[in-house]
């Protein structure tokens, strides 16, 4: 530890600077934050600093880094500066082994870069990087075949625009035995995943060959906790999903919503998740939850949080709200509930369950056209809702006030008479309006039924675009 002044002290001048007197593990861990060309750049600063960089613990080569002034070969100039520093960087650098390998190369176009590309991986393979992040072009629909993976050190890969080998899953098993996170972003030509150690695993707009022998992903892995699955809407791969008890969050999105003659093996997918504890839906066709296939499976005993985005897709009014139904009974124990973009209209005459353990509800963009009924439903069956927000939803003309006064004062005070409930735990009640729009009536509404929830506040909040894009 008493080398470093020593050191700083030899790179000239009387007063070192502080941040050269830190020992080299600290000096590493700052490097490994910054770009790998300006890690570099930081030998100009004193001797001190002239092989730091060689031993740096993580290499982030980013094609942003370099820049170009050529007119109409913006991108090859770009990426002969990037391969000439990246093959001078990997042939110099001398850490034994490396925390963290990142390589983004951006969108570029007019280049053949696999080949490059291909010798940085291989090399970048030798260091037994914990992390490996690899971003690559997919502009002209050029795409680079990842080689067999083997590194017994990986615990998390964060892969895009790469095709992976159909024995994928088996090389993830077998050549990576301690890998905990696994990121894939468009990537295609695998048929799933295999480990015994992997926890969080995200697959963003995947899919598999058209020339597959087997239309199924199969997932297995016994100790995944966490799962984000967003398939595209062209893709028709079903999803077999084998994890034990294990998982407790799963996002589903995307093509196992759209491709509505698979819906049994949607509803075979959804009877998997029982065990989680929170689970997000996005763009499920109402029919999948009517699927006797999902009849069969269990209730949702654990489940305490449920997000469902654009749900319930279909053409009969009936289906969709005995759809929704149908999942809201088996989550007995919701504790929390979102609904983004529904566009479900109760019908009779089924019977909406009743939610003992519902605390809070947000209502995002929903449709409350119809007298209000899917509100009505809420508050007749949450007995213990505390807090309720309505966010840019759309309301019913059924106020009193403007045309049509008396008609609709009349369905206003038919609507009131439909309501009994008594939230006497309800706290907080939260309307996100834009400008504009008229909201007085649904404001005298909550005021109208205050003996039923006394405690409830009333909070009034402009929504603001600008902030709302941030």
């Amino acid at each position: 530890m008493e080398a470093a002044p020593k050191r700083a002290r030899a790179g000239g001048g009387s007063a070192p600077d502080r941040l050269s007197t830190l020992p080299d593990e600290l000096l590493h861990r700052v490097l490994s934050f910054l770009p790998s060309r300006q890690a570099v750049q930081t030998t100009v600063l004193s001797k001190r600093w002239i092989d730091l960089w060689r031993s740096m613990p993580a290499l982030n080569l980013i094609i942003s880094e370099f820049r170009s002034t050529t007119a109409g070969h913006y991108d090859q100039e770009r990426w002969g500066k990037m391969e000439n520093f990246t093959t001078n960087l990997l042939m110099r650098h001398r850490a034994p082994r490396l925390d963290a390998f990142r390589l983004n190369t951006g969108r570029i176009s007019g280049v053949d870069w696999r080949r490059d590309v291909d010798r940085w991986f291989r090399r970048a393979m030798e260091y037994c990087p914990v992390v490996m992040e690899i971003w690559l072009s997919r502009a002209g629909g050029v795409r680079y075949h990842l080689p067999k993976l083997v590194s017994c050190h990986l615990k998390r890969l964060n892969i895009s625009g790469v095709f992976l080998e159909r024995s994928f899953a088996e090389q993830l098993h077998s050549g990576c035995p301690v890998l905990e996170d696994l990121k894939i972003w468009e990537c295609r030509g695998f048929r799933g995943f295999q480990s015994d150690t992997l926890k969080n695993l995200v697959a963003f707009d995947c899919w598999a060959d058209a020339d597959a022998d087997t239309d199924t992903w199969t997932i297995r892995a016994p100790s995944l906790a966490s799962v984000c699955l967003s398939l595209p809407y062209y893709n028709s791969t079903d999803v077999l999903l084998d994890t034990g008890n294990s998982l407790v969050e799963a996002s589903i999105r995307g093509s196992l919503s759209y491709y509505i003659s698979r819906r049994d093996s949607q509803a075979v997918l959804l009877g998997s998740l029982v065990n989680v504890t929170s689970l997000e839906l996005s763009c499920f066709n109402a029919m999948v939850f009517l699927d006797k296939e999902f009849d069969k499976a269990p209730i949702f005993e654990n489940l305490r949080t449920l997000s469902l985005e654009e749900c319930f897709v279909g053409i009969h009014e009936e289906d969709k709200f005995m759809s929704f139904g149908r999942l809201l009974q088996k989550s007995p124990n919701l504790e929390k509930l979102t609904l983004q973009n529904l566009r479900v209209r109760p019908t009779a005459p089924f019977e909406f369950p009743v939610l003992e353990n519902l605390r809070t509800l947000l209502l995002d963009e929903c449709d409350l056209c119809g007298n209000i009924l899917l509100l009505r439903h809420f508050l007749r069956s949450s007995p213990n809702l505390e807090k309720l927000t309505l966010r840019l939803c759309r309301l019913p003309k059924v106020f009193p006030g403007g045309k049509g006064k008396a008609k609709s004062k009349k369905a206003y005070c038919q609507f009131q008479n439909l309501v009994h409930f008594k939230c006497q735990k309800l706290k907080s009640t939260e309307i996100i309006y834009r400008e504009g729009r008229k909201i007085q009536g649904l404001v005298s509404f909550f005021l109208g039924i205050s003996g039923c929830a006394p405690k409830n506040t009333i909070t009034l909040t402009k929504y603001e675009e600008k902030r709302a894009r941030l």
